[in-house]
């Protein structure tokens, strides 16, 4: 098996066994007896929440003979015992579909889940568990994040008839299980991008080009034709753009200390105020790379002891071109220590940030 202690189990009379705590995925099982040659079946695959049946037929001997070795076991499609709609996912199996990044991705391959309402139900019914824990946010009752698939062995949904061992669930269950080091170190690198452009149509919505209005605006002179005081009913247009000045000439006694000077700085301050909501006016964003990372690599550190991690970063600039742009990191690791065969120790850190504008 492929793991750091071969893990086994002695057959009662009848030869009947049970192999526990398996980590869910691939491994190489050997039976033995005396006066039987070997039998070996490689690519048995354990799945997660399910016992995994596999049977021998043992040749006897009564010399030394060579070993038995099937190769590729596959286990029956149909589990008869089964009392579930469930679909396991290995995500060997899935990482390489275009556009399968976490586990909402994999969701979508499923007929009867759309956007985490499972068979039509609502947000907040459902319950994501990884690595035993639930990650369920418990004021909104909604998924907290979504793990990314690099860091995942196998995904478990349940979309009905699920047991009462995952309580709060009403609508579906999502069972994950984390990746751990194997013997041999293993790494894997993905990168993608895409070229700088405009995701607009004629260039950047905030060129000063396409803001016809801007320039205009942006001279203390115009601010003074809109600060008028309206009577009730009336606009701009009803009192007459640029007919009367913030302050209208005006014969009095004594004389009226204010100038225009003066009036220039209150439609400076209104100048101002306005830039504020465009201050990102002139910005381009035909210089700017859309990215996806991702990177994992996992195994022994010392003996007895693996370790795993997976990291992916997404950074996208949004359609309205902004300062700082969405941007999507997730780190997931675990450090394993088996001191025997039969006791193991996992320590798990997962750090997610999420932005988006």
């Amino acid at each position: 098996m492929d793991m750091n202690f071969p893990v086994g189990a002695a057959t009662s009379v009848n030869g009947n066994y049970f192999i526990i705590n398996v980590q869910p995925g691939f491994y190489t099982v050997e039976a033995m007896f005396i006066g039987y040659q070997k039998s070996i079946r490689t690519k048995v695959l354990v799945q997660i929440d399910k016992t995994t049946r596999l049977d021998f037929d043992m040749t006897p001997e009564a010399l030394a003979g060579e070993e038995v070795v099937v190769t590729a076991y596959k286990p029956d499609k149909v589990e008869v015992d089964l009392t579930a709609t469930k679909l396991t996912y290995n995500v060997d199996d899935v990482i390489s579909i275009a556009g399968v990044q976490d586990v909402s991705d994999i969701l979508e391959l499923q007929a009867d889940v759309v956007d985490d309402h499972f068979r039509g139900g609502r947000l907040g019914e459902s319950t994501y568990l990884i690595g035993g824990a639930a990650i369920v946010n418990p004021l909104s009752n909604q998924r907290a994040f979504s793990p990314i698939v690099t860091g995942l062995e196998q995904v478990e949904v349940y979309t009905s008839g699920f047991s009462a061992e995952y309580g709060n669930a009403q609508s579906g269950v999502v069972n994950m299980v984390t990746k751990e080091g194997t013997s041999e170190w293993i790494s894997r690198v993905e990168y993608s991008t895409t070229l700088p452009y405009y995701k607009t149509w004629d260039g950047s919505v905030y060129s000063k080009e396409n803001l016809d209005f801007f320039n205009m605006l942006n001279n203390p002179e115009e601010w003074l034709k809109l600060t008028n005081v309206l009577r009730p009913g009336q606009s701009l247009w009803d009192i007459g753009y640029g007919v009367t000045k913030y302050l209208p000439e005006r014969v009095v006694w004594p004389p009226d200390p204010l100038t225009h000077q003066d009036s220039l700085k209150m439609g400076e301050i209104a100048r101002i105020m306005w830039l504020q909501a465009f201050r990102d006016a002139g910005l381009e964003y035909n210089n700017k790379l859309d990215y996806l990372a991702d990177f994992s690599s996992g195994g022994p550190i010392a003996e007895n002891a693996t370790l795993f991690m997976a990291v992916h970063q997404e950074l996208s600039n949004p359609v309205v071109p902004t300062p700082v742009p969405d941007l999507n990191r997730q780190i997931m690791t675990n450090l394993t220590w088996q001191p025997s065969a039969n006791e193991k120790f996992k320590l798990s850190l997962i750090y997610d940030q999420y932005y988006e504008n």
